[in-house]
């Protein structure tokens, strides 16, 4: 049977630095949707939402309509896409590609890159092996001035950097990252780490660039 699903969007636009506007809800609907992350974009005016359950990417307005933007059919079966970036100056979508492992298919970790006016796909780089562990997962994505993108592993103390052409290496292993250790459902899981990055470039797009990651932390 049919059971679309309601999702509710919602964000606050701040006028000042103690005073803002009433919130605006987007109510929406979109058939086995299941969102995992999205992201407005200010050039065309409406949110991009991805999807645990498709390879698809959707466009929402703020009046609450919906349309298809992407269906990627060179993804590999059951991958879904998980953090999402815009690259405006290069006018890039990016988009972390996640399939997790089963007694049958490995594990698939990628980063894709697409044209912010066609959706035509520029690259699809799979992340590199590494020598840690646990199953990658990759996780969230941000993109810097130069159009480096860097993605988190939530299952492993590691940052991909993947580069404008798609080349992709690992930027950055510490134990650092997984200094606070996950507790769900009594299940200790110190492999749970970055689920969330951003990045601050300099004035003028130079200089040096400063990384925020977002970790998980349940007590």
């Amino acid at each position: 049977m049919f059971k679309p699903i309601l999702v509710f969007l919602a964000f606050i636009v701040l006028v000042g630095p103690t005073t803002c506007r009433k919130r605006h809800v987007i109510n929406f609907r979109w058939h086995n949707l299941y969102p995992e992350s999205f992201i407005w974009d200010p050039k065309s005016e409406h949110f991009v939402v991805g999807s645990l359950r498709q390879q698809t990417l959707i466009s929402v307005s703020d009046a609450g309509v919906t349309s298809s933007l992407l269906s990627d059919a060179s993804l590999p079966s059951n991958s879904s896409f998980l953090g999402l970036a815009l690259d405006l100056r290069h006018h890039r979508l990016l988009a972390v590609v996640h399939r997790p492992s089963t007694l049958t298919t490995p594990a698939f970790n990628a980063l894709a890159s697409y044209h912010l006016s066609t959706f035509d796909q520029l690259f699809l780089t799979p992340l590199p092996p590494t020598t840690l562990p646990f199953t990658t997962v990759a996780n969230d994505v941000a993109v810097d001035f130069s159009g480096n993108a860097y993605v988190t592993d939530s299952a492993n103390d590691a940052i991909y950097k993947i580069n404008i052409e798609g080349q992709a290496s690992i930027l950055s292993k510490s134990q650092a990252f997984k200094s606070h250790p996950v507790e769900i459902r009594r299940f200790f899981a110190p492999i749970l780490g970055w689920v969330g990055v951003g990045v601050g470039v300099g004035v003028g797009g130079v200089g040096r660039v400063n990384f925020l990651f977002f970790n998980i932390k349940i007590n």
